[in-house]
């Protein structure tokens, strides 16, 4: 995978993230219950693909999570 490919890859990854935990904390106001649910499966999900990245694309999601 080309360095473009795992910065891309990086970033998808880690805006998805970042959208799911808005999604998933957010009050009932703001959101069905349903939806709310179903961003936290995901979420949980996403944290397994994540953590099973090699070390160079985890490294690069992690960064950008973190900024």
């Amino acid at each position: 995978m080309s360095e473009w490919n795992k910065l891309e890859f990086a970033e998808a990854l880690s805006t998805r993230y970042m959208r799911l935990i808005v999604l998933s904390d957010a009050t009932n106001s703001l959101i069905e219950e349903a939806d709310r649910q179903k961003a936290e499966e995901e979420l949980h999900l996403l944290r397994t693909v994540i953590l099973d990245l090699p070390k160079d694309i985890l490294d690069l999601v992690r960064q950008r999570i973190s900024l």
